[in-house]
């Protein structure tokens, strides 16, 4: 049995996620963290965030940063990606370079936002059955499925 593995019985098998006794941690913000190695040698790594909030997306900059990337503070700087809090403007995307990214396709947001997705997803299971559509667990949509929620549990 590994470690990290709980069986029970009559139960599938299941991961347990735990934090660890020695965790690694960084007790800055992420605007403080240094900027990792670039693997690029001689082209610059920079991205684009568009929050409002610069708590929003923290573990992504993290990431962005330990990777090599620098953050940039304006949309008409040069960046490669752009990391959009909302939606993405359809008339944004013929400006873009060849080797610029967006982590938003328009009008996604069908699939973006968790609770549409889930709207969406029952949307479908109704149409075309539980055969086809068995591979999502149940969510509620909360404030509003409270009641459903508290039935369930």
């Amino acid at each position: 049995q590994l470690p990290w593995v709980e069986e029970l019985p009559d139960e599938e098998p299941r991961l347990i996620f735990r934090v660890p006794s020695n965790p690694l941690e960084y007790k800055g913000s992420w605007q403080d963290r240094p900027i990792g190695r670039n693997p690029l040698d001689g082209i610059t790594l920079s991205y684009y965030n568009n929050s409002k909030t610069m708590h929003n997306s923290n573990i992504l900059q993290v990431i962005l940063r330990d990777h090599g990337f620098a953050r940039v503070e304006r949309p008409g700087a040069e960046w490669n990606i752009f990391w959009c809090a909302g939606q993405v403007d359809p008339c944004e995307l013929p400006l873009m370079k060849p080797h610029q990214r967006v982590n938003k396709f328009p009008k996604a947001n069908c699939l973006t936002l968790k609770a549409n997705l889930w709207t969406n997803y029952l949307r479908m299971r109704r149409r075309f059955g539980a055969d086809a559509f068995d591979f999502m667990p149940t969510t509620f949509l909360l404030p509003h499925q409270l009641s459903q929620l508290s039935e369930h549990i």
